[in-house]
């Protein structure tokens, strides 16, 4: 079983494949994220990342969709 197909609200799907377009995630910022902060970044830099996580007792686990931005 892949980490995605463990979900457990059913919303979490439509939202990941949503935010797995960075087009997508640059409207969604463009519109939802207050003005103070979008002068802040760049969204030319923004990119996706494939990112899981690993906690103190060394399990991983998997976030949702993460984008790095300058």
């Amino acid at each position: 079983m892949k980490p995605e197909d463990n979900i457990n609200n059913p919303h979490d799907k439509y939202f990941k494949i949503a935010f797995s377009h960075r087009d997508l995630v640059m409207d969604f910022i463009k519109v939802f994220v207050p003005i103070e902060v979008r002068e802040k970044i760049d969204l030319r830099t923004i990119k996706k990342l494939d990112i899981s996580y690993i906690t103190e007792d060394l399990e991983t686990f998997f976030s949702d969709v993460v984008y790095s931005v300058k």
